[in-house]
């Protein structure tokens, strides 16, 4: 099983009034998200590039 992360406490808002609206049309058996605000936090080693030459 895959390990579960945390979302900040406003994605999750979110994604649970979607699911609720979702469940209300659709049978909804889970979820999940996707996108840079369900990969958390990015490093900033992450964001750099090397110089040009």
């Amino acid at each position: 099983m895959a390990a579960r992360r945390l979302l900040d406490p406003e994605t999750e808002a979110a994604a649970r009034i979607f699911l609720e609206r979702a469940a209300a049309l659709f049978p909804i058996k889970g979820s999940v998200v996707f996108g840079r605000r369900a990969r958390g936090p990015i490093a900033l080693t992450a964001m750099q590039t090397s110089p040009s030459s």
